[in-house]
């Protein structure tokens, strides 16, 4: 028996219909085999999901991208640098001054980045630099990086200054947990805070920090949590 011939416009017509569909429901709508449906797809050219586990699909001309490249439907979200892994990498070699994981999160509409982002960092595919208590991740390239980490630096500073001093209390709870534990970075101290009921965000300590001109130990090498 000769295998059945699907026309090339039924099998693109359900994503021109629906515009996102997983592969499974692509097929029952049109009927054809896994093999058919995956040949035609790579010929016309598709994207996959980076969120919802990459599971849906849409033909390369139907999204209508936004100036980051960026288009979402029904909270399905596309990159037109392809997976989660190279539109992170795009943005962060692309970004003026490096992002941090909260940061990616809110462009790309996701959460938990910390976890890819520490993956592609080990992998080498993009460096980071702890600045202003946080890690804030880089392009591969010295040159490239070295500028991005200028320019956050720059940013903490004007940030800094620009920021009224915290209550009493704030100040009060920053200097005891510096003066007992100096060799601590911006970013541990804010979370020992947290767990003493002390809700202080990282900017309110930088303030209190450059304000008083606390002694910060370089030397002192601080292992994040997770590594």
């Amino acid at each position: 028996m000769r295998p059945v011939k699907f026309a090339v416009d039924s099998l693109l017509d359900p994503f021109y219909q629906h515009k996102v569909l997983t592969r499974e429901k692509h097929r029952q709508l049109c009927g054809c085999s896994a093999m058919t449906a995956w040949r035609v797809l790579h010929k016309h050219g598709y994207l996959s999901s980076y969120n919802a586990n990459a599971k849906y699909y849409t033909l390369i001309d139907i999204p209508d991208f936004d100036r980051r490249g960026l288009w979402s439907y029904k909270g399905i979200r596309f990159s037109q640098s392809g997976s989660l892994n190279q539109t992170m990498v795009e943005f962060v070699f692309r970004s003026k001054s490096g992002m941090t994981a909260r940061e990616i999160e809110d462009v790309l509409g996701i959460n938990n980045a910390r976890t890819t982002l520490i993956k592609l960092y080990k992998e080498r595919k993009v460096s980071r630099a702890k600045i202003g208590g946080v890690f804030v991740y880089l392009n591969i390239g010295d040159e490239w990086a070295d500028k991005q980490r200028r320019l956050r630096q720059a940013e903490l500073e004007r940030e800094v200054d620009q920021v009224d001093l915290p209550g009493a209390r704030k100040i009060i709870s920053v200097l005891v947990e510096w003066i007992v534990r100096p060799e601590l970075s911006i970013d541990r101290v804010a979370r020992r805070l947290a767990r003493k009921g002390e809700k202080i965000s990282r900017r309110d300590i930088r303030v209190i920090v450059k304000y008083y001109n606390l002694p910060q130990k370089k030397s002192l090498r601080v292992i994040e949590d997770s590594l």
